[in-house]
């Protein structure tokens, strides 16, 4: 809980000064300002990479943090010359704990220096540099490494704990969606092209949204996503929960452009870090809900379709939080049941009620969860496709495979729409039981 309040204390923190103004010194100061205060850390560091030399730069630093490579006795006389080496310090990638850590993309977790050879500089006790205890997590973004997020503790006998550690990773990992984004952002604002936000926010969108469809025991999966003007509200995901679970959504935030894709980054990392295998969907979305409460704007709420299913048990839970109700597709009886609880849109109401439906499927169902834009899609006489339509083309395709069923659903929309402009985004997830 202590986890979560921190998280969402950042997360809120970090929303409101983004929202002030775009400064990246700022955000990475506030970023390991916060890593050391929840971790009771005793400094912190941020290295980027500067990607046209292949270096790592100190960006932001809080706490006296001493530098992992020996220094000259003159550096090492004093504690102002060794935060001044630490800060103009420039590594190679591959070279000291950093420079290793932003090469592999592996964390480091170094709990006690006195019994691990890692940090051999750090671990006289008499020493200005001396390190107890010893973090790195790399900030990775879609693959791409931007940099390593560090923190200490210089206290003989006091120690990180591994929940330190897997705190600090779940911290890291909103942290560099964050640092990418205004990175980006940044990038736009300096060469003036402002025009430009559609095709950047889109492209932060890509990196929330699974680039495959995992392969899962016992079920198919197929989804679409198409954005109406090269950014989409629409939001899915499949979180893998362990012990024989997974979670499944689609949502849909309102707005476009960089205000959606921060909220998008800020659902994303909430989720990733409150979903678990032992708790149930209602509690998940309103913990959700209570995380982005205050930390958006109103105009950006978000409508969601959630639930876990158990794939040794196929029982699915589910919560809805004002999104299109959940579509059942009993495959013996080609009959569609939709399954809906009552729920607000996230981010309104901080104490929010939100409600579960319990069920079990058997083979050959189906499940499938949609947003505005396939059953609001419209020709040129305004006419939309509607929910009944779809209801057909499911019922009609009920045997085929996800893949088949959401191929015939795109066909009949394009046919129906003709050359007339797609005014919503459209995004759909379908998953049959084996």
């Amino acid at each position: 809980q202590a986890n979560l309040d921190s998280m969402f204390s950042f997360m809120g923190n970090l929303g409101n000064a983004i929202t002030e103004k775009v400064d990246l010194p700022k955000i990475l100061s506030m970023i390991t300002d916060s890593a050391v205060k929840n971790t009771e850390a005793q400094a912190g560091a941020i290295h980027l990479i500067d990607n046209y030399e292949d270096i790592l730069k100190l960006e932001a630093v809080t706490g006296n943090f001493p530098p992992t490579v020996k220094v000259s006795a003159i550096v090492m006389s004093k504690l102002a010359n060794l935060q001044n080496y630490f800060k103009s310090a420039q590594i190679k990638l591959g070279e000291t704990i950093f420079g290793e850590t932003a090469k592999s993309g592996e964390p480091v977790y170094i709990k006690n220096t006195l019994e691990d050879d890692r940090l051999p500089l750090n671990s006289d006790i008499n020493s200005l540099m001396f390190i107890s205890s010893f973090i790195c997590i790399p900030l990775i973004v879609s693959k791409k490494i931007l940099g390593v997020l560090s923190i200490i503790k210089r206290d003989d006998g006091e120690y990180f704990t591994d929940n330190d550690f897997d705190h600090l990773k779940t911290f890291a990992d909103y942290a560099a969606l964050t640092i990418d984004f205004i990175m980006t952002y940044a990038e736009v604002i300096e060469k003036r092209e402002m025009e430009r936000e559609v095709g950047i926010a889109a492209e932060i969108q890509q990196k929330l949204t699974p680039t495959r469809v995992p392969s899962i025991p016992g079920i198919s999966i197929s989804t679409y996503s198409l954005p109406a003007k090269g950014v989409s509200g629409d939001y899915f995901d499949i979180i893998n929960l362990g012990n024989n679970k997974i979670a499944i959504l689609v949502g849909d935030v309102a707005g476009k452009g960089m205000p959606a894709a921060l909220v998008m980054v800020m659902i994303r990392s909430i989720l990733h870090l409150i979903s678990s295998a032992s708790r149930d969907s209602m509690t998940t979305v309103t913990w959700l809900n209570k995380g982005l409460v205050g930390s958006i704007d109103m105009d950006h709420f978000a409508t969601l379709g959630f639930f876990i299913y158990d794939i040794k048990t196929r029982a699915v839970c589910y919560t809805n939080a004002a999104h299109h109700p959940l579509l059942v597709i009993r495959g013996d009886e080609k009959k569609i049941y939709k399954i809906d609880t009552d729920g607000l849109p996230l981010g309104l109401e901080k104490d929010s009620k939100y409600g579960q439906k319990q069920f079990k499927i058997k083979p050959d169902d189906m499940l499938m969860l949609y947003t505005d834009g396939i059953v609001e899609a419209m020709n040129s006489k305004g006419e939309q496709y509607s929910y009944e339509t779809l209801e057909q083309i499911i019922i009609n395709n009920a045997s085929m495979s996800p893949e088949q069923i959401k191929e015939k659903i795109v066909n009949d929309i394009k046919l129906f729409v003709g050359n007339a402009p797609q005014h919503d985004d459209q995004t759909m997830l379908i998953v049959k039981v084996q």
